[in-house]
């Protein structure tokens, strides 16, 4: 048997859409639950991305996959426990308590074979101040959604320089960070008033701030996970295996397949020695979260 809470199930439900890009009246792709001593592990897959969520506790070991439309089905604000356990016939029995009102749901187990195998995390990852988060947020916004056309639905990450770019032929947006071996600014003597960060911007030690952990340049797909309201804003770690980008946001990992194929078209082509960016006369670079330069950026 695994319990989780009903807010828990609502909170998951939601995260998860956006990570893998379920229509909000689409089926939900089927989830894995897994508990033992260390905790509860939730956690799905698409095609092109993975997410999990890692809760801390002891639990008795157990193990199930169920059917997405189970956390749509029990998801709710009040802090009650839902209970699933598998039966002898191989279904799922979920209980819980609406309003005081018991209610029991069967299920029949989804294929194991639905979500295949998820891609091993990274074995060390680089942490990140939360503007991480915004900058991604900012970026998938103003990249072009389900765009046919070259790299406008991804996000370009550089390692060597730390920038992050975004377009959708009409604006770019470029945030600048830093390389994975140059030090952080240096913070001594700085206030921590309105006024000084606002200088410390202009000095590009708060541009700088973003590092991505290897060499050159990945792709990867613009999602609206980033600006989600349920991902608290907290210390950001990153890193990339050969196939997968890896983002630890808290207790949340989203793990989301790189964009190989878009850099290999570009071999050898402008686009690959000038970026994202390439096809753009004229941009602006832009300061982190709340200091984005006029005429460029996200659309409202």
């Amino acid at each position: 048997m695994i319990n989780l809470t009903r807010p828990l199930a609502r909170q998951v439900r939601a995260v998860f859409r956006h990570a893998l890009g379920v229509s909000p009246r689409g089926p939900f792709p089927a989830v894995s639950l897994r508990a033992d001593q260390h905790g509860l592990t939730i956690r799905s897959k698409s095609g092109m991305a993975a997410i999990e969520r890692s809760v801390p506790g002891e639990y008795p070991a157990d193990e199930v996959l169920v059917p997405g439309e189970l956390l749509v089905d029990c998801e709710g604000r009040s802090d009650q426990v839902v209970s699933i356990e598998r039966q002898a016939d191989g279904d799922l029995i979920a209980t819980w308590q609406d309003t005081n009102v018991p209610v029991m749901m069967r299920y029949s187990p989804p294929d194991a074979a639905e979500l295949g195998d998820f891609p091993a995390p990274p074995e060390s990852m680089v942490d990140n101040p939360a503007s991480l988060l915004t900058a991604l947020r900012d970026a998938s916004e103003t990249a072009e959604p389900a765009s046919i056309r070259f790299a406008l639905d991804h996000l370009e990450l550089c390692g060597d320089s730390g920038t992050l770019s975004a377009t959708d032929s009409r604006q770019v947006l470029v945030r600048c960070g830093r390389s994975p071996t140059e030090p952080p600014p240096p913070t001594e003597g700085l206030q921590e008033t309105r006024e000084t960060l606002r200088s410390s911007v202009s000095a590009g030690s708060e541009t700088r701030a973003e590092r991505f952990p290897w060499q050159g340049k990945v792709l990867v797909p613009r999602s609206t996970l980033y600006g989600n309201k349920e991902l608290q804003p907290t210390a950001v770690s990153i890193a990339k295996t050969e196939d997968w980008l890896a983002i630890r946001i808290g207790p949340w990992l989203y793990q989301v397949k790189l964009g190989q194929e878009l850099l290999s078209a570009a071999g050898g082509g402008r686009k690959e020695r000038e970026g994202l960016a390439g096809p753009i006369l004229a941009h602006k670079t832009l300061a982190p979260a709340g200091q984005a330069g006029a005429g460029a950026g996200p659309r409202s």
